[in-house]
């Protein structure tokens, strides 16, 4: 009997040319985060760097101090390139703990930037009308998919999921969440 090792099942020229892809892809060094192997890779070359460059990948040096007045124009100029305001805790926007170790948070440093920061649960799917969802209206669409598609959406199709996560935490809590609003609607029908 022939035990498998974790290289024979996965090689790791199946590991290099997808992160170059990615790289490509992203036009830039890709996150630990942003590759679905990334624990795979680290555990077969050590760390994410030494993953990076075994694959020909310049990592990014998201350590090095940027000026506070840089920051503030690189937001300024990723917004303008978005349409919108990125999310601190999105791959939108890479020097975001940098930002808020020097301006004492995101909301601070957007306002630096002189920007407008964003409300908990706005909407940036169209920067020109931003929705603000109520759990009434982030549910009652989830059913409306479900009825329309003859299944429960994943949160991959469902377009508010980041509000989704800022009301209820996790995907699996506003499912069960609209379960119950399902049950409650065909009782009182």
């Amino acid at each position: 009997m022939r035990i498998h090792n974790q290289k024979s099942r996965y090689p790791d020229e199946n590991i290099m040319n997808e992160m170059k892809t990615l790289a490509e892809e992203l036009g830039r060094a890709p996150k630990r985060r942003e590759y679905i192997r990334s624990g795979m890779a680290i555990k077969r070359y050590g760390t994410w760097t030494e993953a990076l460059l075994r694959a020909g990948i310049e990592p990014l040096d998201i350590r090095k101090s940027i000026p506070k007045d840089a920051l503030i124009d690189m937001l300024v100029q990723k917004t303008e390139e978005l349409g919108y305001l990125p999310k601190a805790s999105s791959d939108e926007f890479l020097y975001d703990r940098q930002a808020i170790k020097k301006f004492g948070s995101w909301n601070n440093f957007v306002k630096a930037a002189k920007l407008t920061p964003r409300d908990p649960g706005e909407s940036v799917t169209n920067s020109k009308k931003r929705k603000r969802h109520t759990l009434e209206s982030l549910m009652e669409l989830a059913l409306q998919m479900e009825i329309d598609n003859g299944r429960f959406p994943s949160y991959r199709e469902y377009p508010y999921f980041e509000s989704v996560m800022q009301r209820f935490q996790t995907w699996n809590k506003f499912v069960a969440a609209c379960e119950k609003r399902k049950c409650k609607k065909d009782t009182n029908s």
